[in-house]
């Protein structure tokens, strides 16, 4: 074997190796690290989406809380009257204030005066847990809680219907200086429909979707999620598409069960790049070894 030859072998072996040991720590040193920082994106827009939500329960409970304690409706809860009813709680009262559901309640459940409405088809809707005469102690909105010692009884969150989501808020009725005792509660509510998940997708710039969350039994492709969904690990990563990043998680109701699996959907840019970073630096270490190793058997050929 000539000199050259085994040069060449050497060198070809040098390179390789080289390039194999290179290839091996970006790939499990850098790789990891773009991954990592791929996650974490992914769980900001969770927890995005979670807030964008969360503020929406807020709004409808800030505006419950402004009807709840107001000496008119303290009066009203009291003894009804078609003036207030004229006056307050006409389409407007939904329209503006993007409501779907006012429900005012004695301390015992009966429904003093209440509607559900679809503000787009400005229509009257039904929905089986607000009939029209009473609520009773056992419904999820109360979970128990309704009867003489319910004064202040408060409650906000998510309750599932018929119709989907709806964003509820549940508050005493008081006096205008919060005063009592508590003559009944007032229940407003919000539809958690497709406008408002485009607006809050649009919010929050997250692509993101949200089902009832399935029986595992009846919904197989997604049992594996809800099992690795725990107290512990509140949300699952999915990255087994390599354009997407998922990232599911259970949403409570306003009794703190889970009700909602909530998906985000984020492009997996980061770690393309990622990828496209660890194959330039192997490609340009690769050209360059080749080059050293032509060089060095032009030089021994000389």
């Amino acid at each position: 074997m000539s000199i050259r030859t085994k040069i060449g072998i050497i060198l070809t072996i040098a390179v390789t190796g080289f390039c194999t040991a290179q290839f091996l720590a970006q790939h499990y040193v850098l790789l990891p690290g773009f991954l990592s920082l791929e996650r974490n994106e992914a769980l900001k827009d969770l927890h995005r989406v979670e807030a964008a939500i969360q503020n929406e329960i807020n709004q409808v409970d800030s505006i419950c809380g402004d009807w709840s304690s107001w000496d008119d409706m303290y009066t009203f809860a009291q003894s009804y009257s078609e003036d207030f009813v004229s006056s307050n709680l006409v389409y407007s009262a939904f329209a503006n204030n993007n409501l779907n559901l006012i429900f005012i309640c004695d301390t015992t459940g009966r429904v003093i005066w209440g509607s559900a409405f679809d503000i787009a088809a400005q229509c009257a809707v039904n929905l089986t847990l607000f009939p029209p005469d009473r609520l009773p102690q056992t419904h999820p909105l109360f979970d128990g809680q309704i009867g003489p010692g319910s004064i202040r009884f408060m409650k906000k969150g998510i309750l599932m219907t018929e119709k989907g989501p709806l964003i509820l808020s549940a508050r005493p009725i008081l006096t205008s200086n919060d005063g009592g005792p508590s003559r009944g509660i007032l229940i407003m509510g919000r539809f958690f429909d497709d406008a408002m998940i485009q607006r809050l997708a649009w919010q929050t710039q997250v692509e993101y979707s949200f089902a009832s969350r399935p029986d595992p039994e009846k919904a197989p492709a997604t049992s594996a999620a809800l099992h690795r969904i725990t107290p512990q690990e509140p949300y699952w990563i999915d990255a087994a598409s390599a354009d997407w990043l998922k990232v599911l998680s259970l949403y409570p109701d306003i009794n703190d069960k889970p009700a909602l699996l909530l998906t985000i959907k984020t492009p997996r840019n980061i770690a393309k790049k990622g990828y496209e970073t660890i194959r330039i630096a192997v490609y340009s270490l690769l050209a360059a070894g080749l080059g050293i190793l032509l060089m060095a058997l032009l030089k021994n050929v000389n």
